[in-house]
């Protein structure tokens, strides 16, 4: 058995519990410094799909194209990266 001394104190509980509040509230903080961060990184991305393509064609040239086509004036800098999405296993 356990004697007295193997429970915390009424002032030890207090300050664990006052130190998870303190982490959970900086958990929450970080957690949305995140969210706000990735959402940063993606308001330039663009999604381009059922595109035919060949293993062989530059996507870069293929975005161009496409972005000519609906009367957009991009250019090559503009681009950061357009990497081919390969088709994954059927799960």
């Amino acid at each position: 058995m356990c004697s007295r001394a193997c429970y915390p104190s009424g002032n030890e509980v207090s300050v664990l519990k006052q130190s998870v509040t303190t982490l959970t509230n900086k958990i929450a903080d970080l957690e949305q410094d995140l969210d706000n961060a990735n959402q940063y990184s993606r308001r330039h991305c663009v999604i381009v799909s059922n595109v035919p393509e060949n293993s062989d064609e530059s996507t870069d040239d293929i975005i161009l194209n496409i972005a000519k086509e609906s009367g957009s004036n991009i250019i090559l800098s503009d681009i950061d990266r357009s990497p081919q999405k390969w088709t994954t296993k059927k799960e």
